[in-house]
């Protein structure tokens, strides 16, 4: 290249780059009932509208703050973000009211944070597309959306930490929240309350996504004209027309509780498809339907080679029903050789066509049973350790006072658990301490002490153990 033209390439890339503020994070204030004519720059200047700000924002390659006033925003049309942003409401609580067709925000190939924002309104609320997309929220509320609340489209991260959805709705997969080839998936300390998918995963719905952690959640009365009312996960092995690439996708499940969910096909609570490692701890699988197999779960065609491995640790599983394996539905053995039920309760299951009661809790025989309370254990040959006594249940899945489940459990086969006081594992379902007596409850929840006097500045507890 000779000179001449090297001077004008530099000259134009320089030119495009002074176009772009190289500046620090800007904010930018938005206000419906602001002045018009505003440059954001200000509460007393704020934009009348989200669209001028996230304009603004597009215009750097920094972090900038979009601060919405409290009260109803409604977007006139879909939003593209191709810059990192975050959008927040530090004065109270704002809504993004949003029927559209397409997505209100279109997270392109960058970062976006959401902070204490409600989302109402019948259209899809974000979108993030592109392996270099992060979408993030943080006490977020999603309500009333028919066409699935938030999807992400090959992100590297989705990101629900306090958040809600209810009453959201979709024709397709996923009737609240979708992901489809994403890296990390995580939800914490979240609720998925009465969402509808007319095909799978009636709160959530997430397909080759590689690793997956629900923590601390919430899944109640979600239905799934498909399979998986509240949770449907699943790996799809790709299949050139040469050579075949297995899926690999790895869930982590913990203190989370899926309660009356439904599902027209398998899987009422849970429907687990092909996943190299699904593991739950403290799980609660409670009243939920399956018109198919798995009244609480479902686990079938899991991928050939890698670990293809799935726990069930300290987790109670109750008053689930379907026509096969009321409580839980496993593959068979061929296809996944390594199941394992660990300091678990599976009683008062109901399947339509088991042969025996224990079929109706768990419809095949795991690869390895250990410590756990499972009901008309010993009407069939199956090997592993486990009691056949009442664990006396409450309505809640509760163990209750003088239960045989207690101090029953082997802490020895109960991982993860160390001195830091933030771990999560060192608790049950409830933040109960997870070892209370001489070694740890089956089951879910650690045994609720007796509370025997209570004054204005003191009470009395007492631990009655049989």
């Amino acid at each position: 290249m000779s000179a001449k033209y090297l001077w004008v390439a530099l000259f134009v890339v320089f030119g495009c780059l002074s176009s772009l503020r190289a500046q620090p994070s800007d904010n930018f204030y938005v206000d419906p009932a602001a002045p018009s004519g505003g440059d954001g720059s200000s509460w007393a200047t704020a934009f009348q509208t989200i669209s001028e700000a996230v304009t603004e924002a597009n215009a750097t390659f920094v972090d900038d703050r979009i601060w919405l006033a409290p009260g109803i925003h409604q977007p006139t049309g879909p939003m593209s973000v191709i810059h990192p942003c975050t959008v927040g409401a530090p004065l109270g609580t704002a809504t993004i009211d949003y029927s559209g067709f397409f997505a209100s925000f279109r997270v392109l190939d960058t970062d976006i944070h959401f902070t204490g924002i409600n989302f109402s309104g019948a259209g899809r609320k974000v979108a993030g597309i592109g392996r270099h997309s992060g979408i993030r929220f943080t006490r977020c509320k999603f309500q009333g959306s028919t066409s699935v609340a938030v999807r992400g489209d090959r992100c590297y991260v989705m990101w629900f930490d306090k958040c809600e959805f209810s009453g959201n709705s979709n024709w397709n997969n996923g009737g609240a929240l979708q992901g489809v080839d994403c890296v990390h998936v995580d939800i914490a300390e979240s609720k998925f309350d009465g969402n509808t998918s007319y095909r799978n995963g009636g709160a959530v719905f997430l397909q080759n996504c590689d690793i997956v952690n629900v923590h601390e959640s919430v899944f109640k009365g979600n239905v799934a004209h498909g399979s998986g009312g509240g949770l449907h996960v699943e790996a799809v092995n790709i299949t050139p027309p040469i050579y075949y690439i297995p899926k690999f996708t790895e869930v982590d499940i913990l203190n989370t509780e899926f309660v009356e969910n439904e599902a027209w096909q398998d899987g009422g609570g849970i429907r687990a498809r092909s996943i190299a490692r699904f593991e739950i701890t403290n799980g609660v699988l409670l009243r939920n339907t399956s018109c198919g197999s798995g009244g609480g779960m479902k686990a079938s065609q899991y991928p050939v080679g890698g670990m293809n491995r799935m726990v069930l640790l300290n987790c109670t599983v109750t008053k689930n029903m379907a026509v096969l394996g009321g409580g839980i539905s496993l593959p068979t053995p061929f296809a996944l050789p390594n199941t394992e039920l660990l300091n678990s309760i599976l009683w008062d299951n109901r399947a339509l066509s088991a042969g025996t009661i224990l079929e109706a809790q768990c419809d095949l025989e795991p690869s390895n049973v250990d410590h756990c309370c499972i009901q008309d254990w010993g009407a069939l040959s199956w090997s592993g350790h486990a009691i056949n006594s009442d664990p006396r249940l409450r309505s809640n899945g509760k163990i209750g006072w003088l239960s045989p489940c207690i101090d029953a459990g082997d802490v020895s086969l109960y991982p993860g658990m160390n001195s830091d006081p933030y771990n999560r594992r060192n608790y049950d379902i409830e933040g109960r301490d997870r070892v209370r007596g001489i070694d740890i409850d089956m089951g879910a929840f650690e045994v609720e002490p007796l509370r025997v006097f209570e004054g204005p500045f003191v009470h009395l507890d007492v631990d009655i153990r049989p």
